[in-house]
């Protein structure tokens, strides 16, 4: 089209926000692709994955990645004000369950203070200070794992394992949870995996009712031995990572640094895994974690955590990576029609482009209508958009068209 290469950043940055964004090994893979340009706007950012112990390697593998490569510039501080010359990564200190996420198992009315409205407080003062973070997480310690005598008495039905973990702050006191309210039966515990959902999900509305800016992304857990990764242990922490890979991926908007995938490949792309009682699950490669620096993990796995965060950050920047480029052609050039009526869009498209999604964005760049096109053809109400021009994109099979609309 002939106006497409005009609107070509405007479209990627928009459909950025629809695409999923899994940072995982494959990221890691993908880091030496991040363009200069992308590298330039990383650094005007601030990333913040608080946590304890754990939580270090993700800041000093920033620093090691400095030391190897003076390309990828970071400063670690607090509060620290806004620069394009290095990317800030955010120190918050000691950040245990229950200032991230324990205090959602209590009853509305009576979730504790401060910790309900810690990391709300933290964006709204950052933002208001003109640094917002732009990405947000917690990094897990042993939560999910630990037995230590908080594993449950009984076993779960349908997985078979005995339910471990960690729940300081918790209405019920420190035991191992499971997945949903119903392994309260088996733990004694209001807090489970749905509590985390909740926090998650109290943050990021937080930060979009208000502007802050702030993207909250979701984590998975540890899994080196130290953080008590083997066994019975890992494997029913490994329950609880696909059920976490599970919830983000039923919500295209929602974003995940898969810590524990990143940890569990060599830079070869070798995968480690371990087994118990018959299942065979990802464990920590060896190169991740011996000898032990930072964080319980090796330089080389705090590397490989950098990496992961670097590209993050260039993806939401607006960076289509190499597994999510988008192709348009010649032959293109007259695959959408669409006409303009006093209430409805009408899009109709070749064959080829059936079972696509079609976008609606306003010129500021605003998502203001999606369709997915079962057919050849779709409506889109407009009825309540005020005139102007629109600009309709149709994405599918790693290729975008768009084209202006006056309605």
């Amino acid at each position: 089209m002939k106006r497409f290469f005009a609107f070509l950043f405007f479209i990627q940055a928009a459909l950025l926000g629809h695409t999923q964004l899994i940072v995982d090994h494959n990221a890691v893979a993908d880091f030496d692709n991040i363009p200069a340009e992308y590298i330039a706007e990383v650094k005007k950012m601030m990333v913040a994955f608080p946590g304890e112990s754990h939580s270090v390697a993700m800041r000093q593998g920033m620093e090691l990645l400095e030391a190897q490569d003076a390309t990828y510039a970071c400063n670690i501080s607090e509060g620290e004000a806004y620069t394009d010359q290095y990317v800030r990564v955010e120190d918050l200190g000691w950040v245990g369950e229950l200032e991230w996420f324990t205090w959602f198992a209590y009853a509305e009315g009576n979730r504790p203070y401060p910790a309900r409205v810690i990391f709300k407080n933290i964006m709204e003062d950052y933002h208001a200070d003109g640094h917002p973070i732009t990405a947000l997480g917690f990094t897990w310690c042993y939560d999910m794992v630990i037995g230590d005598g908080n594993e449950t008495e009984g076993t779960d039905p349908d997985y078979g394992v005995h339910w471990y973990g960690a729940s300081i702050g918790g209405p019920d006191g420190d035991l191992g949870w499971g997945l949903d309210e119903d392994d309260y039966a088996l733990t004694g515990n209001r807090v489970n995996l749905q509590t985390y959902f909740g926090a998650m999900e109290e943050y990021i509305a937080y930060s979009n009712s208000n502007g802050l800016g702030t993207k909250v992304i979701f984590t998975t857990g540890t899994v080196d031995f130290e953080g008590e990764w083997w066994g019975e242990g890992g494997y029913q922490g490994h329950i609880k990572h696909e059920a976490i890979r599970n919830y983000v991926k039923a919500d295209p908007s929602r974003i995940l640094f898969d810590y524990a995938d990143i940890l569990c490949f060599d830079d070869d792309g070798t995968m480690n895994t371990q087994t118990w009682n018959g299942h065979t699950y990802p464990s920590i490669t060896s190169t991740n974690e011996m000898p032990r620096n930072y964080g319980h993990i090796s330089d080389a796995g705090a590397l490989r955590l950098a990496k992961a965060q670097w590209w993050m950050l260039a993806r939401i920047a607006g960076w289509n990576s190499e597994s999510s480029s988008v192709n348009e052609s010649d032959e293109d050039e007259d695959a959408l029609l669409i006409v303009a009526r006093k209430d409805s869009l009408t899009i109709t498209t070749r064959d080829n482009y059936t079972a696509s999604t079609v976008r609606l964005f306003n010129i500021q760049g605003s998502l203001v209508a999606t369709k997915q096109l079962q057919s050849s053809s779709c409506s889109i109400n407009i009825s309540s958009l005020p005139s102007g021009v629109y600009i309709v994109v149709l994405s599918g099979n790693n290729s975008v068209l768009s084209q202006e609309v006056v309605i």
